[in-house]
C-alpha cells in the first residue's frame, strides 16, 4: 500500500479515536459528579431522616413503657422505661454527631433539652404513683408529662421535615445538574459524530468499493458459483494483492469442483451398482416418507417397478401393496431400529420364502432424521436347516429317552438290591444314576423346546393367581435352596394383583427354571427376591438375586439355546433353561428380559397378560 494511503487511514482512525476519547472523558467526569451528589444525599440527608425516624420510634417506645407502668406498676416495666430512655439518648447523640450544619445541631440541642424535661416529668409521675396512688399518678401523667411528650414529638417531626426538605432540594438540584449534563453530552456527542463521519468518509471511499466486490464474489463462491472473478486495478496495495489471491483461489476451486463432481458421480454410480445388485431387498425413504431408493431385488420380491414408485410417498404405495403398507405402519408406530424378525412372503413360482426383516432410522451427526432404511434378507435356507435341526434333535431325543429310562430303572434296581455291592461299587452306581437323571432332564428340555418351536405344545390358558403360582413354585425348589441356606422371598407379590391368563404347568416350569438359575448363582446364605406389579394390561414379575451378575453385552444372548456365560465357573446346565423360558412366555403372549450389573446381581423380568372377565380355559 502506498505511504500516503496508509497515512490517511491511520490519521483518520487517530482522529476518530481522539474524539471518542474526549467524549468518553466528558461523560465519565459528569457521571462522577452525579455520583458524588447522589452519595452525599444517601450518606447525608437520607441518613438524617433515618436517624429522626429512629428517635421518634425510640421516644414512642419510651412513652408506651411509661403508660404501661402507670397502668400496672411492675418492676419489669420500670426497667423498660430506663432501657428506652437510654435508647432515645443514644439516637440523639448519633444525630448530633451526624449533623451537617449549626442549624441542625441547634435543633437537636432543643430536642435533647426537651427530652431531659420529659425525663424529669417521668420521674415526677413515678414518685406520684409510689406515694399517692394510681389516680394521682395518672393525673400527673396527663397534666404534666404528656404535654412535654407532645412538644417533643412536634420538635422531632419538625426536625424530620427539615431533613426531608433538604433532601428534596438536593435531589431537585441534582436533577437539574443531570439534565444539564445530558444535554451537554448529547451536543458534544453529535459534534463528535459529525467530525468522525467527516474524518472516516475518505477512508471508506478508499477501501469500501473493493471490499464490496470481494464480499459479493465470496457470497457467490459460498453458493457454489466459481465463474466470476473480481476486476483488479493498476494499484499495488494490499487490497489489490488480496483480490488477486482471491481470483487465484476461485480458479483453483473451479478446477477442483469440476474434478470433484466427476468423482462424486463415479462414486455414486459405483455405490448404486453395488446396492442394486445386492441379493438383499433394500428400500429407502427420505424424512418425509417419500421413496428415494428401490433396488433390483426389491422389484423382484415386492413386485413393483422402481421407476413407478421412486419419488412417491410410502403411504400412497402401501394402499395397494401389503409389504409397503407394513413399512409405512412401522414408521408411524415407531417400530424402527428394533431386533430383526422373520416374515414369510409368497412369491408366485418361488412359493413361500422366509425373510429376515430389519428397519433403521438414518440420522446425521447431530441426530436429525434424514430418512429410513428397510432391508429384507432371504433366510429360507437357514430356516429349512433350522427345521431339519429341530426334527433331528426331536428324533434323537425320542430315541434317547427309552434307553435312558431303561438305564435309570436298571440302576435304581441294582442300588435297591445291592446288598452284595461294596462301598466303591455303590458309589459308582450312584454317580451313574445321577448322570442318567441329568441326561434325562437334558433330553426332556430338548423335547420341550422342540415341541414349543414346532407349535405342537398347546398352551392351556386360564386365569391364575400370581401369588399362588409363585408360592407353589418356591415349594418345588425349596429343598435345593435349603442346601445353600438361601432365602426365597415372595412377599413382593401382593394378593390383590389381578389374575393372569397363562398355562399353569408351563408357568411353573418358567418359575422353576428361573429359581434354579438364581439358586445356582446366589452365594451361600444369600437371598432371592420375587416381586410383581401391574403394568398396563400385563403383570410384570421380577426374580432378583445377589449373585455375580452378567457381563455387559451378554444380556440378550443368555436366552439363546445352548448359550452359557463366558468365564462362568458355576456353569453346569445344558444352556436350555432360559431358552425354554423365553419360548414358553412368547407362546403365552408375554416377554422376558434381564437387567444386570457385574458384582450386584441380576434381575429377570417377565410379563404375562391380565385375564379379562369371561376368560376361561382355552388352548393357545
Amino acid at each position: 500500500m502506498p505511504r500516503s494511503l496508509r497515512t490517511k487511514i491511520i490519521t483518520g482512525f487517530a482522529v476518530v479515536v481522539m474524539l471518542v476519547t474526549f467524549v468518553s472523558a466528558w461523560t465519565v467526569t459528569n457521571i462522577i459528579d452525579i455520583n458524588d451528589r447522589a452519595t452525599g444525599i444517601l450518606h447525608g440527608d437520607f441518613h438524617d431522616v433515618e436517624l429522626a425516624n429512629r428517635m421518634r420510634f425510640a421516644l414512642a417506645r419510651y412513652n408506651l413503657a411509661m403508660l404501661r407502668y402507670v397502668a400496672f406498676r411492675t418492676d419489669t416495666l420500670r426497667a423498660d422505661i430506663s432501657l428506652y430512655q437510654e435508647e432515645v439518648h443514644h439516637w440523639i447523640d448519633e444525630a448530633r454527631r451526624a449533623a451537617l450544619d449549626s442549624l441542625e445541631r441547634h435543633d437537636l440541642d432543643s430536642v435533647a433539652a426537651e427530652f431531659r424535661r420529659l425525663n424529669v416529668m417521668g420521674t415526677v409521675v413515678i414518685e406520684a404513683l409510689a406515694m399517692q396512688g394510681g389516680e394521682i399518678g395518672i393525673n400527673v401523667y396527663a397534666l404534666r408529662y404528656l404535654p412535654v411528650y407532645e412538644r417533643l414529638v412536634v420538635l422531632l417531626n419538625a426536625q424530620r421535615e427539615a431533613s426531608h426538605a433538604r433532601s428534596v432540594e438536593l435531589i431537585e438540584s441534582m436533577g437539574a445538574r443531570a439534565r444539564y449534563i445530558a444535554m451537554s453530552t448529547m451536543i458534544v456527542a453529535v459534534a463528535v459524530l459529525l467530525l468522525s463521519i467527516i474524518a472516516s468518509q475518505k477512508v471508506l471511499q478508499i477501501v469500501l468499493k473493493p471490499i464490496r466486490e470481494l464480499t459479493r464474489s465470496a457470497q457467490r463462491v459460498a453458493e457454489g458459483d466459481f465463474r466470476h472473478e473480481i476486476t483488479v486495478g493498476t494499484s499495488e496495495d494490499e487490497l489489490s494483492d488480496l483480490v488477486r489471491h482471491f481470483n487465484v483461489m476461485i480458479r483453483q476451486l473451479r478446477e477442483y469442483d469440476a474434478l470433484k463432481a466427476s468423482q462424486i458421480v463415479a462414486e455414486q454410480q459405483r455405490c448404486e451398482t453395488i446396492v442394486r445388485d445386492l441379493t438383499d431387498v433394500v428400500v429407502a425413504t427420505d424424512e418425509n416418507h417419500r421413496l428415494i431408493y428401490f433396488n433390483r431385488e426389491a422389484e423382484d420380491v415386492i413386485g413393483l417397478a422402481a421407476g413407478a414408485v421412486v419419488g412417491r410417498p410410502l403411504e400412497e404405495i402401501g394402499s395397494h401393496n401389503m409389504l409397503m403398507r407394513r413399512l409405512a405402519e412401522d414408521i408411524h408406530a415407531g417400530r424402527l431400529d428394533g431386533p430383526e424378525e422373520i416374515m414369510t412372503l409368497t412369491q408366485g413360482d418361488r412359493g413361500e420364502r422366509a425373510y429376515s426383516y430389519e428397519s433403521r432410522t438414518i440420522r446425521n451427526e447431530s441426530a436429525a432424521v434424514l430418512g429410513y432404511l428397510f432391508r429384507l434378507k432371504d433366510v429360507t435356507k437357514f430356516k429349512q436347516l433350522d427345521e431339519i435341526k429341530t426334527k433331528m434333535v426331536s428324533t434323537v431325543s425320542h430315541e434317547l429317552r427309552t434307553p435312558l429310562t431303561s438305564m435309570g430303572m436298571s440302576l435304581e434296581l441294582m442300588l435297591e438290591d445291592g446288598e452284595e455291592l461294596d462301598e466303591m461299587q455303590h458309589e459308582l452306581l450312584g454317580s451313574m444314576q445321577e448322570d442318567v437323571k441329568r441326561l434325562q432332564m437334558f433330553v426332556n428340555d430338548l423335547l420341550d423346546l422342540s415341541r414349543i418351536e414346532s407349535g405342537k405344545m398347546r398352551m392351556k390358558l386360564r386365569p391364575l393367581s400370581p401369588r399362588k403360582l409363585a408360592d407353589a413354585a418356591v415349594q418345588q425348589v425349596r429343598p435345593l435352596a435349603e442346601r445353600q441356606e438361601i432365602q426365597i422371598d415372595t412377599t413382593g407379590i401382593g394378593y390383590d394383583l389381578p389374575d393372569i391368563l397363562a398355562d399353569g404347568d408351563r408357568l411353573a416350569q418358567v418359575f422353576n427354571n428361573l429359581f434354579s438359575n438364581a439358586i445356582r448363582y446366589t452365594p451361600y446364605r444369600g437371598s432371592i427376591i420375587v416381586s410383581a406389579a401391574r403394568d398396563g394390561g400385563s403383570v410384570r414379575f421380577c426374580v432378583r438375586d445377589n449373585g455375580p451378575g452378567i457381563p455387559p453385552g451378554e444380556e440378550r444372548q443368555i436366552f439363546e439355546k445352548f448359550y452359557q456365560v463366558r468365564d462362568d465357573q458355576r456353569a453346569g446346565g445344558s444352556g436350555l433353561g432360559l431358552a425354554i423360558v423365553k419360548e414358553i412366555l412368547d407362546a403365552q403372549g408375554g416377554r422376558v428380559w434381564v437387567e444386570s450389573s457385574v458384582g450386584w446381581g441380576s434381575s429377570f423380568y417377565f410379563t404375562l397378560p391380565v385375564a379379562e372377565a369371561g376368560d376361561g380355559e382355552h388352548g393357545g
